[in-house]
């Protein structure tokens, strides 16, 4: 009786505590007592089924029931929602020839976008190469990243949902697969280049290579510290002296409503700067999607809207007022921002397998060179034959100086660890066997012995 209720009281005061310290923004107040009531009652069953004098099976019974109540009454509130099998596997085997068709003409580097995807590891599922992942060993750096400009990332996770098109040329998506009719490419600066059943192709037309040079003083001025990702993308261009690609629009906001009116016709975006609003439904015409997880910081993609349309964004998480921006991405600025990066270096690659990959770079200029690859340690660079020293750029990206001139690179990559855990392995085994050898020949030795003193 002592200890449950040492316990009880124990995990009450936990759960105030925390909810007090932590969980008030986060956590529903009645969701305390809630908790705190289904403690009572398992408090007073657990009393029952100490004392001798109760029916077991009964008391065992309702704590089998209250169990059930709390796991449904649990499951309904914060349950993720799913799909069915049917929903998850349509188009994938039409996916899967449509890549398997752009293998076959090109040997370049680059990263397919699933633009409806099911899950942040599609290209895992699929086999295509994708700039999204969901691993518990993915990297901080990158969930960091992509949040900083605007793409949804997690803790253990990060995806391309949320890209602008700078984003997607900056990381080499230089493909997209759209499974719905598609009618807007030409205005969203992408070209048909194949379809397989009802899975469409359409290529990036301005992406940057796996490789490319950034200016030392560009990187020295850049300034990311923001927290907008429109701001961070905008500095991009305004550090290298040119036009802003992301244009913000005026929006009228009403509490837990604000409405805009399509002034240009473009590819529009939506940042919402409140991170306690966790969902959102925007509407316009007679369409009407919610998108949730918006405290992750990502932009939401409006896709193209024509001039004249209204378009309402609703707060349905609280009753805050939803405190957001709205810009049109400017196709005009951008080309001049890669135009200006494709500049500073000519790039071709000659050959890459999963661990290994090689390419020449005509340097224009010396500076940063960078390959959009996440930093790791495992990564080895070679210039010329000559192994040199890499850092993150962009806190994310692997990068490491170069000259100007005509340089071969070749980029290995190694798990750091696994020479010494491969050591270590033999020798753990190694050890093991002249254990046993040493066991075997004791027990002999002992068996021996006793036989001789019989």
């Amino acid at each position: 009786m002592k200890e449950l209720a040492y316990s009880f009281a124990g995990v009450i005061a936990g759960i105030v505590l925390l909810e007090s310290a932590l969980l008030s923004d986060k956590v529903e107040f009645y969701s305390i007592y809630v908790s705190i009531i289904f403690l009572l009652i398992y408090f007073v069953i657990l009393i029952r089924l100490s004392s001798k004098k109760s029916r077991k099976v009964v008391v065992t019974g309702l704590l089998l029931i209250f169990i059930s109540v709390e796991t449904f009454v649990n499951m309904y509130q914060t349950s993720i929602y799913t799909i069915t099998r049917g929903d998850y596997m349509q188009n994938v085997s039409d996916i899967r020839t449509i890549v398997k068709n752009l293998k076959t003409k090109t040997n370049d580097f680059y990263r397919i976008e699933r633009v409806d995807m099911k899950a942040k590891d599609d290209g895992a599922f699929i086999n295509f190469p994708s700039s999204s992942i969901f691993s518990s060993s993915s990297y901080k750096s990158g969930s960091d990243f992509y949040k900083q400009y605007g793409m949804e990332a997690s803790t253990n996770a990060y995806s391309i949902t949320g890209s602008t098109p700078f984003m997607d040329s900056i990381l080499s998506v230089k493909y997209k697969v759209f499974e719905n009719e598609f009618t807007d490419a030409t205005d969203l600066n992408l070209r048909a280049i194949d379809k397989v059943g009802g899975v469409s192709m359409y290529q990036n037309i301005d992406t940057m290579p796996l490789s490319y040079m950034l200016d030392r003083e560009f990187l020295a001025n850049y300034d990311t510290t923001s927290g907008n990702p429109a701001t961070i993308q905008n500095n991009f261009a305004r550090t290298l002296g040119l036009d802003v690609m992301l244009v913000k629009n005026d929006i009228a906001i009403n509490g837990i409503k604000a409405f805009f009116n399509v002034k240009e016709s473009g590819d529009y975006y939506a940042f919402i700067r409140d991170k306690s609003i966790k969902e959102v439904t925007v509407s316009y015409a007679t369409t009407s999607k919610q998108f949730k997880n918006m405290n992750r910081g990502y932009f939401i993609e409006l896709g193209y809207l024509k001039a004249g349309s209204d378009i309402e964004f609703r707060n349905d998480t609280n009753e805050k007022d939803i405190l957001m921006e709205v810009f049109r991405f400017d196709y005009d600025a951008f080309k001049n921002v890669i135009n200006e990066l494709k500049s500073y270096s000519d790039f071709h690659i000659n050959d890459y397998t999963d661990s290994h990959i090689s390419y020449s770079i005509d340097v224009k200029k010396d500076g940063k060179c960078v390959i959009s690859l996440p930093y790791d340690e495992g990564f080895r660079v070679k210039v010329d034959g000559k192994e040199v020293k890499t850092e993150p750029v962009l806190n994310f990206l692997i990068g490491f100086d170069l000259d100007r001139g005509l340089h071969e690179i070749d980029l290995t990559y190694i798990p750091k660890g696994l020479r010494l855990g491969a050591l270590l392995s033999i020798l753990g085994i190694a050890l093991l066997i002249a254990i046993y050898v040493y066991d075997r020949k004791r027990s002999k030795a002992k068996y021996i012995d006793n036989s001789l003193n019989k």
